[in-house]
């Protein structure tokens, strides 16, 4: 599934306006006014139903999450199934295992999942991340579509770009923009006799594709050629960076043990009772800081502040491994009282998890939004105290 993860967070951080737009968002609601949101942590089911209207966000983490009624906000959730049936004001953020929306967004769709299906209509731009997407005959996406996904399959109508990468793409609608896509190696982009681009289609495939005559591309077809890449894995020089880095990382954990022993133990219990409340707080500030930093170095006076901020950001990404190795070991290695050995052990399995083909690019991710978050919510509540 993902070793596009890091090329889809890079499109993000890319100085367009439309990838700046979602930090903003971000932003906004990492600042906005606690009691303007309904926050419920822990809930099995959440449900809004049809005759409901909410004048306020929606911010909820719950194991099922159906909305059917009405929001005048945004909507930001996680949870293990999603579904979004009625309308949505402002712009939905989703972080699930099954997301749908059947219903109408009148702004912005940034959503995260393993299944993604929209056939309803959203007024602004689309960015997934998932394995499987799906744009449903009867959807209408009114802004651009970013997608990075194994298999992305489009029937519903896209007034803007489509942009993203993909093992298999399928095209069976219009595209009022430039389509600009990345296909595996293994995969295969598809066009029907249905297929309307507006713009130029623009792709990196192993193979030319073959256009089916009915399909009309109003602009330019530009083809680059995808080399096939050898196998890092099985190179000695892979290997021996991670043993190198292990060892590193081994050596900063056992000194970081003996200096904060207080702040990781706070972090792997917040981490250990609110895991999913822990991710998407994770997420807002991995992606909020940098803009922070970005305002901060734009006000000049605040030039200063932001190298600092920029460092701890950039040390925390660094050592977001060790904190959860501690965790980690502690899971796997209940018998071992020493926390050196803890730490060696459970560091070597986040080393091996983290260097796995396809899924260590997520893996590490996820390591690293859990403990932004168990950080965040620890100095939140130090500051309380």
């Amino acid at each position: 599934m993902l070793n596009c993860w890091y090329k889809y967070c890079l499109n993000f951080f890319d100085v367009t306006m439309k990838k700046l737009l979602f930090l903003i968002g971000l932003t906004g609601l990492l600042f906005f006014p606690m009691s303007a949101l309904a926050l419920e942590e822990d809930e099995g089911q959440v449900k809004i139903g049809a005759g409901e209207t909410l004048n306020y966000n929606l911010l909820k983490f719950a194991q099922t999450i159906e909305v059917d009624g009405a929001v005048l906000g945004d909507v930001v959730v996680a949870g293990a199934k999603v579904t979004i049936n009625g309308s949505v004001s402002g712009d939905v953020i989703a972080a699930a295992s099954s997301l749908k929306i059947n219903g109408e967004v009148a702004g912005n769709v940034r959503a995260a999942a393993v299944q993604i299906e929209i056939s309803g209509k959203v007024g602004k731009n689309v960015n997934l991340f998932a394995n499987n997407v799906v744009i449903g005959e009867q959807a209408e996406i009114g802004g651009d579509l970013t997608c990075w996904a194994d298999n992305i399959k489009i029937s519903g109508k896209v007034e803007g770009d489509l942009d993203g990468g993909s093992k298999n793409v399928t095209l069976e609608n219009s595209i009022g923009g430039n389509v600009s896509l990345k296909i595996d190696p293994a995969g295969d982009l598809k066009l029907t006799d249905k297929t309307v681009i507006g713009g130029d289609l623009n792709y990196q495939a192993i193979k030319q594709i073959e256009i089916p005559k009915d399909s009309q591309i109003k602009g330019k077809v530009n083809y680059l050629t995808l080399e096939k890449v050898s196998n890092k894995y099985l190179t000695a020089g892979y290997w021996f960076k991670k043993v190198i880095s292990y060892f590193g990382l081994l050596l900063i954990a056992i000194i970081l043990i003996s200096l904060w022993p207080n702040v990781l133990e706070k972090i792997n219990q917040i981490i250990t009772t609110k895991p999913w409340p822990t991710l998407a707080w994770g997420v807002i500030y991995l992606l909020a800081i940098p803009l922070a930093i970005v305002v901060l170095l734009l006000s000049i006076i605040g030039i200063p502040l932001a190298m600092i901020i920029l460092g701890i950001y950039l040390l925390v990404l660094y050592l977001s491994k060790i904190v959860l190795a501690l965790w980690l070991g502690r899971k796997i290695l209940l018998t071992l009282k020493s926390s050196t050995w803890t730490i060696a052990g459970g560091l070597l399995v986040v080393v091996f998890l983290t260097s796995l083909p396809q899924i260590g690019g997520i893996i590490n991710l996820i390591i690293i939004c859990l403990v932004f978050g168990g950080l965040g919510q620890t100095f939140k509540e130090s500051f309380k105290t």
